[in-house]
């Protein structure tokens, strides 16, 4: 779906499952703030991670909430990318969803 396409007004919800991702996990979060379209529901499952994850997610809350992003974090024992995911669809309460992975890259218009 474009955005010329999406419902002015209409919230798009994004989950992002992440297991070891802190790698990458900065970049595909700055992808999500960097969006051009609001609202914006951010749902990021911690899939029992066991490297920088945490602490990535707790530093980058202020900078989600301030780009005027809902920001759902969500933390669970290992259940792999199905797993994950069925926990971010428990929590999204958009009109429209995105799933993107921690290694993802956005444009601004995505």
């Amino acid at each position: 779906m474009r955005l010329e396409q999406i419902k002015m007004g209409a919230k798009v919800s994004i989950i992002m499952p992440c297991y070891n991702g802190a790698k990458t996990l900065r970049r595909a979060i700055k992808g999500v703030i960097n969006q051009t379209y609001r609202p914006i529901e951010f749902i990021l499952v911690n899939d029992g991670s066991e490297d920088e994850t945490d602490q990535i997610a707790n530093e980058m809350e202020e900078v989600i909430l301030n780009a005027g992003i809902e920001f759902i974090y969500l933390k669970q024992q290992n259940k792999g990318l199905g797993g994950a995911i069925n926990t971010g669809l428990k929590y999204f309460t958009g009109d429209y969803l995105a799933w993107i992975d921690a290694d993802d890259e956005l444009l601004p218009e995505s």
